[in-house]
């Protein structure tokens, strides 16, 4: 079984509106597959052609974050600002 070129390798997470229980998940993607099985996901079929596998996942161990926020320049420097005014406040009591 030759193995997909990278960018042609998908993996998909699917939940239907009448069991929010419950995350469908498919992988052709080797690296995931085995993430899916480290983490306890449950095997459900295999394509055919031995690429892709389907999962199940329960929502508790499905997390969606909102990324690191982006801080100017300025906003950097006053947060320098106020950590080293903070720390001198510290070294004084």
């Amino acid at each position: 079984m030759p193995t997909l070129p990278k960018d042609e390798m998908e993996t998909h997470l699917n939940m239907a509106g009448d069991d929010r229980d419950t995350w469908h998940v498919f992988s052709d993607a080797p690296v995931m597959q085995r993430k899916f099985e480290s983490v306890g996901a449950t095997l459900t079929r295999t394509a055919k052609d031995g690429h892709g596998k389907w999962y199940t996942l329960p929502t508790s161990q499905v997390s969606i974050r909102i990324g690191r926020k982006q801080l100017s320049d300025e906003r950097k420097v006053e947060l320098g600002d106020h950590m080293r005014r903070v720390r001198k406040l510290q070294e004084i009591t």
